[in-house]
């Protein structure tokens, strides 16, 4: 993973072999900080764990700031680290950031929680227990308070089911494993709606879907149908929002988009996609994802459930899929001029498809589908892998930092 970050870093690996041992050792050189940056990610980046960010803490002791307090432009000296030998062998103590969560057990479900100086990203949710900080909590005890929850949810019991159960919730069908997971889902679904303005329904997706490939035989469109929400779907949806916070709902109007319709009023999840607007369409099961602009609808598939490819991880790949697909949504205004803005799409008008030179590329092979998918994927990594981004493609980096500076100073952009 660390060869990904080489504009930045010196990572030397190194392997020894003796009596029947391989040490592997990565590390080496400086790293600059940049905007975003911390311990725990530098340390993800160079290593391939975050928690080997007090090796770094340490070998910079002489900076005299705390591992909370990088300054943007601070160069970093990299250790040389086993990465093969647990990071707590390492660390004194033996501790990470991991450690420092303390379980609560409320009434509105079971939650980790750690506090708002938490260094780099919080662990990921196991199942019935939410991984939030101190900020989250309040707010989620707050709001907790204004739910009146369904007779539905209120009848569940408070144990694990083996399995799940699919129960419903404001009309859609949610799959959950306990009592404090009905709970959680019926507040996400109440915070989408009166939050960021956007409502769940599955419904209005599939007949968004059926507008528009009207030239597929109905045969196939009758193949795609609603089905149940996963409860962690749910929870990655709902982080997914928040970056997207100030263009959402009543804080839109505060933001560089007041006054334009916020191109997204509902979420849907169906079962299968079709493969293409014409008589050789079919019910396709390939597809993550998509957006429909004319019904403002965001369709979320089957498919995405286990896939990890692009992040490595079921949980991020979800919040990522989503958020490629709200940008879609929030930021259709924005396309036209980034494609204008960046090399890579400026048109060889004696061959369209021949690309500028040393023009930088889109993050991905999907992101060369068009400039739009190039956009969202590139936001998909900006909110989700900021340094691959900034390492990789520092144009597109650069240019959605000043976008998403600039939502919420409208004074500046104008």
């Amino acid at each position: 993973m660390s060869k990904l970050y080489a504009a930045n870093t010196q990572t030397p690996e190194v392997c020894v072999d003796g009596d029947e041992t391989t040490k592997k050792e990565l590390g080496g050189g400086s790293f600059t900080v940049q905007p975003g940056d911390t311990l725990w990610g530098i340390a993800q980046a160079t290593y391939g764990n975050g928690a080997w960010w007090e090796e770094i803490q340490r070998q910079n002791a002489a900076r005299g700031r705390g591992a909370d307090q990088l300054l943007i432009g601070e160069r970093l000296t990299l250790p040389v680290i086993d990465v093969d030998a647990p990071p707590a062998e390492h660390a004194a103590g033996g501790q990470t950031p991991a450690s420092g969560g303390e379980r609560r057990v409320t009434d509105f479900g079971t939650f980790e929680v750690y506090p708002d100086r938490f260094i780099g990203p919080l662990p990921q949710s196991a199942e019935g227990v939410q991984v939030v900080t101190e900020t989250t909590f309040a707010e989620r005890e707050q709001a907790a308070l204004s739910v009146e929850y369904s007779p539905e949810v209120e009848w569940m019991d408070e144990d694990t089911v083996e399995g799940c159960v699919v129960i419903t919730i404001a009309g859609e069908q949610v799959a959950v494993h306990n009592k404090a997971e009905a709970q959680h889902a019926q507040w996400i679904l109440h915070t989408l709606r009166d939050t960021y303005g956007v409502s769940v329904d599955s419904e209005a997706g599939r007949e968004a879907l059926w507008a528009a490939y009207d030239d597929v035989f109905m045969e196939e469109l009758l193949k795609v149908q609603t089905t149940e929400w996963e409860y962690k779907e749910l929870v990655a949806i709902e982080r997914a929002f928040t970056h997207f916070a100030p263009l959402l709902g009543a804080n839109r109007e505060l933001s560089t988009a007041a006054g334009e319709d916020q191109g997204l009023t509902t979420l849907s999840k169906l079962g299968l996609s079709i493969s293409g607007d014409d008589e050789d369409g079919y019910a396709s099961d390939n597809t993550l994802g998509q957006y429909f602009q004319s019904a403002e609808t965001v369709a979320l598939y089957e498919a995405g459930e286990e896939y990890d490819r692009q992040l490595g991880d079921n949980m991020r790949q979800l919040e990522g899929t989503a958020i490629h697909e709200i940008a879609h949504a929030l930021l259709w205004n924005d396309a036209p001029r980034f494609e204008q803005e960046m090399p890579f799409w400026k048109i060889n008008q004696q061959n369209p498809k021949e690309r500028p030179k040393d023009a930088e590329a889109p993050p991905t092979r999907y992101g060369r589908k068009s400039p739009r998918e190039d956009l969202s994927e590139s936001v998909m990594f900006y909110f989700m892998d900021p340094l691959t981004l900034r390492t990789r493609c520092p144009e597109r980096y650069a240019w959605i930092d000043a976008l998403v500076m600039s939502w919420s100073d409208r004074e500046c952009a104008q």
